[in-house]
């Protein structure tokens, strides 16, 4: 299988929920099975994605980003591309912030739900963020094993 959608959303806030919109229907289309917590799950990490690019790349200013979603046989990628400042990976995974920190827990966020994030800036000056979640990822929060009560 190698499905793929390609389109384009100005950096204005309001738009995202377009994007959020055709995320849930490619996931569904893609015929992977995939329960309601997994696809709220990525339609979350692309928010962050997407609020991070309004935010920091073109500091709330309204700009293009082009998204990319594709599945194969082994994962799902979300590819989000722009023109703005963009920003620095540091390599490895971060902790999260104390819960006084304003900010700072969207790569967090990011690599949990979909396992891998890499970032690069073109020599063109695009920033192309990709999100890739292999089908054996279990998510953020896996689901508990049916013999464990939560409470």
């Amino acid at each position: 299988m190698n499905l793929r959608l390609r389109f384009q959303i100005s950096s204005e806030l309001e738009r995202h929920a377009d994007a959020r919109r055709r995320l849930e229907r490619f996931l569904r289309a893609t015929g992977k099975p995939l329960d309601e917590a997994a696809i709220h799950e990525m339609q979350l990490a692309l928010d962050e994605a997407l609020s991070n690019i309004s935010r920091h790349s073109y500091q709330d200013h309204a700009g293009p980003i082009d998204l990319e979603f594709i599945a194969t046989d082994q994962d799902i990628q979300l590819v989000l591309r722009d023109k703005g400042s963009g920003w620095k990976k540091t390599p490895g995974k971060r902790p999260l912030p104390s819960p006084e920190q304003e900010g700072g827990r969207g790569l967090g966020i990011l690599e949990g739900v979909m396992g891998e994030v890499s970032f690069q800036r073109s020599e063109e000056g695009e920033n192309i963020l990709r999100l890739c979640r292999h089908d054996s990822h279990p998510g953020w929060i896996p689901p508990l094993p049916e013999e464990v009560d939560p409470c």
